[in-house]
């Protein structure tokens, strides 16, 4: 009888089916889940803008109404992030100078403009929401120079510009906006009390502010209801005006046969 050889199989041979059918329904595995986790979502990827540590700045609006800016300058060690108490506030009004040049764009250009993109009529715009803008150089006033260290100095008249600084819109926010004023009464052993009167005055003109558009907009709902009714009334009288005239015409040719 002839003897049967055994086919040799090395290590890597033997390894390699199983590892890659491994390493594939692991991979199977985790685009389930990831696509499962992130079903109906999205992931914004966003860059690192350094100059964060000079500070954000955060418009604040009541409906299509900018009621003041504030300046949060990140503190800390990291000097990366200016949410909450981790940073430095000032209060500006909202014809600040200083921001002149971003709040009238911003107004006047860019809200009806992302409202369309996002869908969203501009008469539906959030009772109260913020939008946060970060400084950063302009890309297309990038003059820097890659020199080492036996290049010639430039001459005087070829030294860089100072750059040009334009504003990234980092985030909108409208379902946890806080009353920064009223922020002195955060916290289980504080209250209204320990907010400065300056402070309490501020913070009630804006929640008169929203109470006052609030029930504007509630007055319009209303109208609109009137309105719809009304023409509810019309369309229902008519069609009924129709339908005893098709009645009584298809009557009288009845009686005009026989």
């Amino acid at each position: 009888k002839k003897k049967k050889k055994k086919k040799t199989i090395s290590s890597s041979d033997k390894s390699s089916p199983s590892s890659s059918s491994s390493s594939s329904s692991a991979t199977a595995v985790q685009r389930r889940k990831q696509s499962k986790f992130l079903k109906g979502a999205f992931v914004v990827d966003q860059r690192l803008l350094p100059r964060i540590s000079e500070g954000e700045i955060r418009m604040v609006f009541v409906k299509d109404e900018l009621v003041e800016v504030i300046h949060k300058k990140p503190v800390g060690e990291n000097g990366r992030s200016a949410v909450a108490w981790n940073n430095k506030t000032t209060f500006y009004r909202p014809d600040e100078p200083l921001f002149r040049d971003l709040t009238e764009k911003f107004l006047k250009n860019d809200i009806q403009r992302i409202a369309k993109k996002l869908n969203l009529a501009y008469n539906a715009l959030p009772l109260l929401w913020t939008a946060d803008f970060i400084p950063m150089n302009d890309d297309t006033d990038d003059d820097t120079r890659n020199t080492t260290q036996n290049d010639a100095k430039p001459p005087e008249r070829e030294k860089k510009k100072k750059k040009k600084t334009r504003y990234i819109l980092g985030e909108f926010n409208c379902s946890c906006v806080g009353l920064t004023k009223f922020r002195a009464a955060c916290g289980p052993d504080k209250d209204m009390s320990d907010v400065s009167d300056q402070d309490y005055f501020d913070g009630a003109e804006l929640c008169d502010l929203i109470g006052k558009r609030c029930k504007l907009r509630l007055d319009e709902h209303k109208e609109g209801l009137k309105r719809k009714k009304m023409v509810q009334r019309i369309v229902w009288g008519t069609f009924s005006l129709l339908a005893s005239f098709a009645v009584v015409s298809s009557g009288g040719g009845r009686h005009a046969r026989r």
